[in-house]
């Protein structure tokens, strides 16, 4: 359990990165998105990666569209989430993006009759949402916990997709807080993926 120091200090961050977000139009987060891709695209970790976690981009998010296309075309195996339940999510492999169907928080899924696979199943590369990141690989969620259950379990490469409106020097992070190994914005890639 976190204390309620951290909890506030959570939240606080949680409201200015909302204030930060609201300044940042659809079309802007489409372009992120597909700068984003871009960079990713060249970068040895994903050329490597066989098996690819991605999430799908939501209205406050970069648009992850490119990717999740450029892993199809590339032969990669991708999963996308799925939301189980209270902060819990499933692995879903997807053969076409018109497997997508909105789902939980109006946000695009697999549907239910697409089977989950087992939270770690190889996947090489994890392609990770925030609210927030921090260039030393630090992410703010919104506080639903279902990526960090997710990465307490995975062992894999870990990118945080942030854009550059959205980086703080620093986090506030508890102990249950899985860091990333680098997060890109549509400017530059931090750390080392």
């Amino acid at each position: 359990m976190q204390s309620d120091d951290l909890n506030a200090q959570k939240q606080a961050a949680r409201r200015a990165a909302r204030q930060q977000l609201a300044q940042i139009s659809p079309q802007e987060f489409s372009a992120i998105g597909a700068a984003m891709w871009q960079t990713l695209q060249a970068q040895p970790a994903w050329q490597n990666a066989e098996s690819v976690f991605c999430f799908v981009g939501a209205l406050h998010e970069p648009d992850t569209m490119p990717i999740l296309q450029g892993a199809l075309s590339a032969g990669k195996q991708l999963l996308v989430p799925r939301i189980a339940g209270p902060g819990q999510m499933q692995l879903v492999p997807l053969q076409s993006l018109e497997q997508l169907q909105p789902g939980a928080f109006g946000i695009l899924e697999p549907g239910q009759a697409l089977p989950a696979v087992p939270a770690g199943s190889g996947v090489q590369l994890a392609v990770l949402p925030c609210l927030a990141a921090a260039r030393s690989g630090a992410r703010l969620g919104h506080g639903g916990g279902y990526y960090d259950r997710f990465l307490a379990n995975y062992s894999g490469r870990r990118l945080i997709l942030c854009p550059e409106a959205l980086l703080a020097q620093s986090l506030p992070t508890g102990p249950l807080d899985e860091p990333a190994q680098a997060v890109l914005t549509e400017k530059a890639l931090y750390g080392t993926l």
